[in-house]
């Protein structure tokens, strides 16, 4: 079957945008060909406001919604996980949200806080992608403020962008973690924390040089961390041995530039 397929056609010319207040009705099925046996998720007559899926699947569902028109039915296929989801969206009602530029500076600065403790709640469940988009919510409220922002703007961005560098470190986007932590230790270069996880990511991506600076920094700042300590000695562990190929190599170089000349 195609992507999506509409069972019935909806009203009006507005669609659900974030934090509307919808009603729906959702049915979903792990395999396109079970839609005969009982589903396992069934929601009906479900309010809820879009931003603040619980997971990735409602997640999904919540990005297809917001592209539903009021008293739309639709059949659409999802792929969460690596499984296909064969998903029923009833959108019965709903009620648009406060549009974003609308928002009072606090009104921004209270989501905000509210997404970055869900972001918290999910990273501490080790969802970390869904940690991932919360903080990103959270950013994208605090960068909307502006010049209106209050001072705390800036500590609660540069948390954001610490926790956001944690789940991509813990997703092996290390190229994503590099540039974070980047940006962090522009506004804070003693934030020992943004200089392990960068250091943790050149480890990996094998920038050894740039990775035992990093760590060798952190350690100064925190001299008692043994996840610091743990991760320099791997770093240096393999600069040695990179060190005794170098040489091994330069011998045989020699060795075998001297019997030509014999």
């Amino acid at each position: 079957m195609a992507a999506k397929r509409i069972l019935k056609e909806g009203a009006g010319l507005y669609k659900p945008n974030e934090r509307a207040l919808v009603t729906v009705t959702v049915k979903c099925w792990e395999e396109e060909t079970k839609v005969t046996d009982e589903p396992f998720t069934s929601k009906e007559n479900h309010q809820i406001v879009l931003g603040e899926p619980e997971n990735i699947l409602w997640y999904k569902l919540e990005r297809t919604i917001m592209n539903m028109k009021e008293g739309e039915e639709i059949e659409v296929l999802l792929n969460v996980n690596e499984k296909d989801i064969l998903c029923r969206i009833e959108l019965l009602s709903f009620k648009r949200g406060v549009n974003q530029w609308d928002l009072s500076p606090d009104q921004k600065l209270m989501l905000a806080r509210n997404y970055k403790s869900k972001g918290n709640d999910h990273f501490k469940k080790g969802e970390y992608i869904m940690a991932a988009m919360f903080y990103s919510k959270s950013l994208k409220y605090i960068i909307s403020i502006g010049k209106d922002g209050k001072e705390e703007c800036l500590e609660l961005k540069l948390a954001c962008m610490g926790n956001m560098s944690a789940c991509q470190l813990k997703l092996k986007q290390y190229q994503h973690t590099i540039a974070n932590c980047s940006k962090i230790l522009v506004k804070q270069p003693h934030n020992s924390k943004a200089l392990y996880r960068r250091g943790v990511a050149y480890f990996a991506l094998r920038d050894l040089e740039h990775s035992e600076i990093d760590l060798l920094e952190a350690k100064k700042l925190e001299p008692e961390s043994k996840a610091i300590a743990g991760q320099l000695r791997e770093v240096l562990v393999l600069k040695e041995e990179a060190d005794k190929r170098y040489q091994e190599t330069i011998k045989r170089m020699f060795s075998t530039f001297n019997s030509d000349h014999d």
